[in-house]
Formats: structure tokens, C-alpha cells, sequence
């Protein structure tokens, strides 16, 4: 192929309580329904609405999942359209990067890094 065709990545966009963020769809394993009993991690915020949760393995054999308001979608974005944040950026610690989708910020989170929720992490 010819050095025209950029090298892209499929990004699943999501919202927390307002804002628009991306994670690299081959991160998740799923996306599921709200559920009450479902141990979910929210160090993007809390969810304003109804929640749906991303499902992500972090290690073989290890399943968490993350809390957000809703998914929007998938789209293939050209890796040179995205950016790493400064260290100085303030954005919560997971987010790794932005990418400017038309006028609209999305914050790229790295679900691997997420930690477990610190409030089912022990036991009772």
C-alpha cells in the first residue's frame, strides 16, 4: 500500500457527567445495561443519568468495569489526529490524550489503568 493510507484507530466515544471521551475499542469487552449489583469504577466522575458500564480486562482472568452516562458510538480516527496531554494538563488520572472531533474535545482515557474501585477493593 502506498505511504497515503494513515494508520488508524477505532475509538468507542462515551459521556460522564457531560464530557466526551474516547478509549481504544480493542481495550473493551463489552458494554452492558445498568445494574445495581455491578461493582463499577468512577474515576471520571459520576454518571448524571442512566448509566451503562464498559467492561474491560486489565489482566487475564480479571473483569472491571467503568460507569458512564451513555456510549456514543465507534469512529476510526487517524493516530496522527491524536495528542498526548502535557503532564501539567489537568485531567483526571487515566486520561492519557485528546482528540479534536470537529469542534468537540474527547479526552482518551487508558482503561489499563484504571484501578480497582477503592470501595469494593476490601473486603467487608
Amino acid at each position: 500500500m502506498s505511504d497515503a493510507v494513515a494508520e488508524t484507530v477505532e475509538l468507542m466515544l462515551f459521556e460522564v457527567a457531560g464530557v466526551r471521551y474516547g478509549v481504544d475499542l480493542g481495550q473493551v469487552a463489552s458494554v452492558t445495561s445498568p445494574d445495581p449489583s455491578l461493582e463499577c469504577a468512577r474515576p471520571l466522575g459520576q454518571p448524571l443519568g442512566t448509566r451503562r458500564a464498559i467492561a474491560f480486562s486489565p489482566e487475564p482472568g480479571i473483569l472491571r468495569h467503568l460507569a458512564v452516562d451513555r456510549v456514543l458510538g465507534v469512529k476510526t480516527v487517524p493516530l496522527l489526529s491524536l495528542r498526548r496531554l502535557p503532564a501539567a494538563a489537568a485531567a483526571p488520572p487515566p486520561t492519557i490524550g485528546a482528540w479534536l472531533d470537529g469542534e468537540q474535545a474527547v479526552l482518551l482515557v487508558d482503561l489499563l489503568t484504571i484501578p480497582p474501585n477503592p470501595e469494593t477493593a476490601h473486603g467487608p
